[in-house]
């Protein structure tokens, strides 16, 4: 499911601002044989712009790969988790009571629910469980970190791209090393100004599927069980994921 959503995203993003940059440079700069780099508000807005729409795209191959991802093979639940316990929660008000419930389902095992191994199979266990609205679940928070991750990422890109050192045979073009940090960097800010939103969404797709999630409820869920740290659960790991990938591709 990851690679499939991989390049029809990368494809349909470039295609995008492809198409919407030179209407923004139009709208910028008017009619001009030789028009200059757009500045940092019309590329945030059009990079953005962008991702949303690709991310809405391939949403459902990301709603698949979250289902994927997040089998367990146990169904051990820790009791301070269990609304079940007689007198555990009595002092809690009916949200936070809620919240655990949620988590409960969550981490319960369900093979009738969780135990797909291909790609076709969590589509159709998708299917019958949830119906085809629920190959949308998160779609509201994932088009938002997109287009918050693919603006930013470009703008502060283009911004620190002409400040690097260039190459000495006149080409003008920025020394390897000095792109690929600039690209590197960018990602690391863009990344963590969309990173709550990515939580959120997976948060979203994972949830049981007779429950309904929205984007607010989710977020109050989350905050209630473990502060605002844990809209970042995960960030270090995906920090250090961003060096190897901007390196290679």
């Amino acid at each position: 499911a990851s690679l499939l959503r991989i390049a029809p995203l990368i494809a349909l993003n470039s295609y995008l601002f492809g198409l919407l940059r030179p209407v923004a440079v139009h709208y910028e700069q008017g009619e001009t044989r030789y028009p200059k780099p757009l500045s940092w508000l019309p590329t945030l807005l059009v990079s953005g712009t962008a991702g949303m729409a690709a991310q809405a795209v391939v949403h459902p191959l990301d709603v698949l790969r979250a289902r994927m991802c997040v089998q367990t093979r146990g169904d051990v639940v820790s009791p301070r988790f269990c609304p079940q316990t007689p007198g555990q929660f009595a002092g809690l008000g009916e949200f936070a009571r809620g919240v655990f419930q949620r988590r409960h389902e969550r981490n319960h095992y369900n093979p009738s629910m969780y135990d797909t191994r291909s790609l076709s199979e969590a589509f159709r266990q998708q299917m019958r469980v949830g119906g085809a609205r629920g190959l949308w679940r998160g779609a509201a928070p994932a088009m938002i970190g997109a287009g918050l991750w693919t603006g930013v990422s470009f703008t502060i890109h283009d911004s620190l791209l002409p400040l690097m050192p260039r190459e000495a045979d006149g080409s003008g073009e920025p020394l390897p090393f000095y792109a690929m940090t600039a690209t590197l960097w960018a990602s690391r800010v863009a990344q963590a100004v969309a990173y709550p939103f990515d939580t959120l969404k997976r948060s979203m797709q994972c949830a049981p599927p007779h429950r309904t999630t929205h984007t607010w409820v989710e977020y109050r869920a989350l905050v209630a069980e473990g502060g605002h740290r844990a809209l970042f659960r995960g960030f270090p790991v995906m920090l250090s994921k961003i060096a190897p990938s901007v390196t290679v591709s």
